[in-house]
């Protein structure tokens, strides 16, 4: 399928799925990318639990503790996954065009979570079906909302069987959006 008959079908899919995000109230103000912080006094702060030499053992215990109980977390379902498909980590780091050491993060620590891009992108180097990307987001705390059009555009994909990241960023250079991975088709 060429880019024109891909924005064809993926203009007929919005029209039937996308949910145009309705309009705050009249007089509601709306700030996009700030970040606000309550600050407290010095007495109302805890303590870090990584200060003084306790802490810096808590620390070195929670480093190994990362490397080692990996079972259950995003990363062990990835490797499941990879394994599932019978491809290697390295071709799929590759196929998702992301950085080796964010991978290598997914896979070694329990806590990280990778962005949502980041995980479209492995789903499509693993070819998922939209159950399977849905479950795998899931595992991150994402899913897809009806009134995204970033979000509708990426499921259009999963729901078509559309894989490659090349055509899938043009697409989304043309919607205005950024590509997913490093990619520069």
């Amino acid at each position: 399928m060429d880019k024109a008959d891909v924005l064809k079908l993926l203009e007929k899919y919005l029209a039937e799925n996308y949910v145009e995000p309705e309009s705050p109230p009249e007089g509601t103000i709306i700030l996009s990318g700030a970040k606000f912080s309550i600050g407290r006094s010095a007495e109302e702060k805890k303590p870090d639990k990584y200060d003084g030499f306790k802490g810096a053992i808590i620390w070195q215990i929670d480093k190994m503790l990362d490397k080692l109980e990996l079972e259950g977390t995003f990363g062990q379902y990835v490797r499941d996954l990879i394994k599932q498909k019978g491809l290697s980590e390295v071709e799929v780091y590759k196929r998702a065009q992301i950085d080796r050491r964010i991978f290598s993060k997914i896979r070694r620590y329990r806590n990280y979570t990778p962005s949502e891009r980041t995980i479209w992108a492995i789903c499509f180097a693993l070819e998922l079906t939209l159950d399977e990307a849905l479950e795998l987001l899931g595992k991150a705390g994402y899913t897809f909302s009806d009134n995204n059009k970033e979000d509708m555009i990426i499921k259009f994909f999963f729901e078509n069987k559309i894989y490659d990241l090349f055509l899938i960023n043009e697409i989304l250079d043309y919607y205005g959006l950024n590509p997913l991975g490093n990619s520069i088709f």
